[in-house]
């Protein structure tokens, strides 16, 4: 899809993460659209009264610092569009 893109006309839709690096070097452009009720929600799931082993636990921490990191970096572009949260 980048390709399409950056090599034609055409407009795109993709998550943040596939195109930082073609936005801070300005081959891409984010267009201040919002979309009403468009957001990522994810849920980390697991039997109610079961212990997480310790590698689930190690990756749900994992998935943890990942988001966060990533809701820093994507700040500047969700401001820019006039939006507070994901």
């Amino acid at each position: 899809m980048k390709d399409t893109v950056s090599s034609s006309n055409a407009i795109g839709m993709t998550i943040y993460g596939a195109v930082s690096e073609e936005l801070k070097r300005k081959q891409l452009v984010a267009l201040p659209v919002r979309i009403p009720g468009l957001k990522t929600n994810y849920r980390i799931l697991k039997k109610q009264g079961l212990s997480l082993s310790p590698a689930a636990s190690a990756l749900v921490d994992i998935l943890v610092e990942t988001d966060a990191t990533l809701r820093e970096q994507e700040a500047p572009l969700v401001e820019s569009l006039g939006q507070t949260s994901r």
